[in-house]
Formats: C-alpha cells, structure tokens, sequence
C-alpha cells in the first residue's frame, strides 16, 4: 500500500494483537515509535477499540503526525475526516478541527481589543512605578546601554 510513490514509507507496524491491549501501554509505544522513528504520519488498520482509537488520534495528534485510517465509522469527538486516495486504497485522513476565517477574525478583533483594555487598566500603576523610579533614583526611568555589535558597530538598548 505505501510505496515511495506514494510518498509514504512503512517504517514501523506496531501490532495491538491480544486479548487485553492496555490503551495506555500501546499509547505509549506509539509515541515512542513516532519519536524514535521522527515519523509524519501514522495509518491505523484493521479494527480497533473506540478507546485505543482515542488514544492513538491523542499521540498521533500532539506528535504532530498526520493521521490517516483505512475505512471506519468516525464517531470520534475532536477530528474532522476527510477521505484520501493513496495508491488506488480509499484513506480518511482526521485533522484537529481548527478555526474558520470569521472566527479567526473574531479572535482577532478579541485579542486586540482585550490587549488594549489590559493596558488602559495597568496604565495607572505603570505610571506610578515611573515617578517613583524617577524619584528614587538619578538615572532616566527607561534603562539605556551602549553596546557593540558585529563590526564594531555601536548601538543603543
């Protein structure tokens, strides 16, 4: 199925055969697997328990692979599926959901405005710690540093 044409390369099968697979130890094993073998995709294949299913989109997602499952009831909270083709063999590939362009514009609009605010309030204490610096001290109340750089070239910080 994974063919250097394909752009994929099998480098690991890691095999959850057993009457009891503890979710845990498998979740583990991949997340060394995927480390060791600095892979960018994992593919599940055959059946799997909705709970190691969980647990394998979990690793595979904070590893940072892309992950990819032959057919499967998606049932499964925090993914999107979308169907690949990959050597004739139909895949669905689960991405984390992520914003849309008006949320991403919402959130935003949010940061900027809530930043601004955030500093409208601390101004006042800002202030006060500026006269009191002045007050208390002989020097300018922001720092300033001669310094050389590359060249010999002097600069200020």
């Amino acid at each position: 199925m994974f063919s250097q044409s394909s752009g994929y390369r099998l480098v690991h099968k890691l095999s959850i055969d057993g009457p009891r697979v503890n979710g845990d130890a498998i979740g583990a094993e991949l997340a060394r697997v995927i480390l060791a073998t600095r892979a960018d995709a994992v593919c599940v294949a055959g059946s799997v328990t909705d709970e190691l299913f969980k647990q394998v989109i979990e690793v595979a997602h904070k590893a940072g692979c892309e992950l990819l499952s032959l057919s499967r009831a998606w049932h499964v909270a925090g993914v999107v599926p979308l169907p690949r083709t990959c050597c004739g063999v139909h895949l669905t590939s689960l991405t984390q959901p992520g914003l849309q362009a008006h949320q991403l514009a919402f959130k935003r609009v949010t940061d900027v405005v809530c930043s601004g605010l955030g500093l409208i309030v601390i101004f006042p204490l800002l202030a006060l710690l500026a006269i009191a610096v002045k007050t208390t001290s002989k020097g300018p109340v922001f720092f300033r540093q001669e310094r050389v750089g590359r060249g010999g070239k002097r600069f200020m910080i």
